[in-house]
């Protein structure tokens, strides 16, 4: 029963989730720490290479904010900082859920037009 519960989540999480891929390493307590305490991101675990939360800046390392995962978080951060507002991390928590929520929702609707309908087409 287990195998066949993770082969169907494999499956369905993909569509559900259209940024699976991006969290798709996994990440333990150990790492995190790591994050909190380093000095500088040169010697993360390679954790945070995989998903591609870094990159190389003139010989840096530096978080990769353009695109991606953090880019989505840098956005919300800006964007509340410029309404003289605090991003805090329940607020960043909840609006991260939200948007990847509503863009499963926007998913399921093009990929199943007839969703919530009561007819059928003829």
């Amino acid at each position: 029963m287990g195998k066949a519960a993770a082969d169907l989540l494999a499956q369905a999480l993909p569509v559900v989730f259209d940024r699976f891929h991006e969290a798709a390493a996994p990440v333990q307590r150990r790492d995190l720490d790591a994050l909190c305490s380093a000095a500088d991101l040169r010697g993360l675990p390679s954790v945070f290479g995989q998903l591609g939360l870094l990159r190389d800046e003139k010989g840096q390392t530096v978080f990769r904010t353009e695109s991606g995962p953090l880019a989505e978080v840098y956005r919300r951060i800006e964007e509340r900082f410029s309404y003289g507002e605090t991003a805090s991390g329940q607020y960043l928590a909840a609006e991260v859920l939200h948007a990847a929520l509503r863009r499963a929702l926007s998913h399921r609707q093009h990929a199943h037009p007839f969703v919530g309908t009561t007819r059928l087409p003829a």
